[in-house]
């Protein structure tokens, strides 16, 4: 049947399978607000996302299963876990075969495969990982200092059965395309902690729409950025800026590229806006009341903020408002290990580099993760030597600063943020040294030329200060 289909529609079977399987996890989604068991609820997480990876995934389910079986074992077994490097060694390991499998059998091919929801899955059982370690802390200090077991706290965060495992791994809104959620707000969740009150027995916290007028906004916004990038994208995409007539004007080819560049951000934005969508209709990205606005929060797993990338006056900026959980994780896993030991630029350059290897192997991925690190590192250094200029004493902004503001929207927008999208798409070496080498490599030019005198400047004044 969808043989059939997939001929009619012109789409790949196995995009069609993806895509129907995003559509149906919304009414799907849905029926989590009237599931109120913990054990049905996880039953309803497993069966539904195990069909899913069937129906989409077929024979690679059974290697994906395969994988989670084994990180699973390996967890229950106290000596493993306390080991720092065995299970985060395997995932890599696992992530990295799945990459070069990709890469050998379908090449440049588009696919959905077990692909995107192992590398959605290191990040989570890191983070299990973790959690467990937290537990055996807590239960050799409660030994260490001999208390009565009978006045511990009780605590509702237990480490996961087999059964809710395979439930929290096979969460179906979550487990094609993300984004990242880890056990301790799955275990919330599937408790309807926060949400649920068995007194009223009712959903008594949130209101009467229940983030349905919510989650519509973002449907619909996620649906209008994916026809903006299927419909526009067939004129406006990178074949166009190696096989079509470039214009000669430095502008006009600099407008250009950034209308490529946001046409191809489109196609992640409108991902991010349908994967949010839908975890508000299953009450999952529900986050509480803000104690300053006092306005019901659905942001819990909130990914990106399209307006700060779009009109940000630093790459930093933009850096931190893409995949923001997948930043957080990456934050927390590399950048804060790496800064205990290292200094700010080593441990970013890291981070960019394990973000690049979870991506995968193509030349672009590097191409695009480590120039931003060098790019970003130039951009800190100029903020912070000239920002000041701008800024009057009590904080407050000059009235010329907006020449500053205006500089920094455009250097971004037309000298940085389109040199790293366009070359994560494209992938290859030539064609991403084509594309830079068509603007002269300006963006890294300029981002070298800062370091090194930034470099200079600080032995300057280290001699200096020793002369002193």
């Amino acid at each position: 049947m969808l043989s059939g289909l997939a001929l009619k529609t012109g789409m790949s079977k196995n995009f069609l399978a993806f895509t129907i399987c995003l559509f149906l996890s919304f009414p799907l989604a849905v029926l989590f607000r009237f599931i109120k068991k913990t054990k049905l609820r996880h039953v309803y997480s497993l069966v539904v996302g195990f069909l899913f990876s069937l129906i989409v995934l077929e024979w690679q389910t059974v290697i994906f299963f395969m994988i989670i079986l084994l990180v699973y074992i390996l967890l229950e077994n106290k000596r493993v876990r306390t080991n720092s490097l065995i299970i985060p060694l395997m995932l890599v390991a696992c992530v990295s075969i799945t990459h070069i499998f990709r890469i050998i059998v379908y090449g440049e091919e588009y696919r959905t495969d077990s692909t995107a929801p192992i590398m959605l899955l290191v990040f989570r059982l890191l983070d299990l990982l973790r959690f467990y370690r937290k537990l055996d802390q807590n239960e050799e200090k409660s030994r260490d200092q001999k208390e009565d077991k009978n006045k511990e706290q009780p605590t509702k965060k237990h480490k996961p059965s087999l059964f809710e495992y395979l439930s929290f791994v096979f969460y179906f809104p979550s487990f094609l395309a993300g984004p990242i959620f880890y056990w301790e707000e799955f275990q919330d969740f599937i408790q309807l902690e926060g949400i649920w009150s068995e007194k009223d027995g009712e959903i008594s916290q949130l209101p009467k729409t229940r983030g349905l007028l919510v989650s519509g906004r973002k449907f619909l916004g996620g649906v209008l950025f994916t026809l903006l990038n299927m419909l526009v994208g067939k004129k406006f995409n990178t074949d166009l800026l190696f096989e079509g007539d470039l214009p000669t004007n430095f502008v006009k080819k600099v407008s250009l590229y950034h209308i490529v560049g946001f046409i191809i951000r489109c196609k992640y934005y409108g991902a991010f806006l349908l994967t949010e969508s839908v975890n508000d209709l299953s009450l999952f990205n529900y986050n509480g009341i803000d104690p300053k606005t006092e306005k019901h929060r659905w942001n819990r797993f909130r990914n990106v903020e399209i307006w700060k990338i779009e009109t940000s006056q630093t790459l930093w900026q933009v850096a931190k408002s893409w995949n923001i959980r997948v930043n957080t994780a990456l934050n927390t896993n590399v950048y804060t290990e790496f800064k205990k030991k290292y200094g700010t630029f080593i441990s970013m350059f890291a981070t960019f580099l394990a973000s690049a290897m979870w991506h995968g192997f193509h030349f672009g991925y590097y191409a695009c993760l480590l120039t931003t690190a060098i790019l970003i590192q130039a951009s800190k250094i100029v903020r912070n030597n000239i920002r000041p200029f701008f800024i009057n004493k009590d904080g407050s902004s000059k009235r010329i600063k907006i020449a500053y503001d205006i500089a920094g929207f455009l250097w971004v927008a037309c000298f940085q943020l389109d040199y790293i999208t366009i070359p994560f798409i494209v992938k290859t070496f030539e064609r991403t040294w084509a594309f830079w080498r068509s603007v002269h490599f300006i963006h890294i030019w300029i981002s070298l030329l800062i370091l090194v005198i930034n470099f200079f400047y600080i032995k300057l004044r280290r001699k200096s200060k020793k002369v002193d």
